[in-house]
């Protein structure tokens, strides 16, 4: 968490650290503004479940530019 942003100079993308403790209350909210489409998810694409450890890789070197979805079934 501190030497993240320290190497920002050094990347394509900026990183900041955000630390969150949401409630159970908080977050089906949150969930329900996203069932609604009031919340947009800005999904990059959907890979199977074979290929999470290719996705763990786009997601860590930042090619990535919105949620990579794996999956399970």
């Amino acid at each position: 968490m501190i030497t993240d942003p320290l190497l920002n100079p050094f990347r394509r993308i900026r990183r900041r650290t955000l630390r969150l403790e949401p409630t159970a209350a908080q977050l089906e909210q949150l969930f329900a503004l996203v069932t609604e489409g009031r919340v947009p998810v800005p999904l990059t694409r959907r890979l199977r479940f074979d290929d999470a450890v290719a996705a763990l890789a786009e997601s860590r070197d930042g090619s990535a530019r919105g949620k990579l979805a794996v999956a399970l079934d």
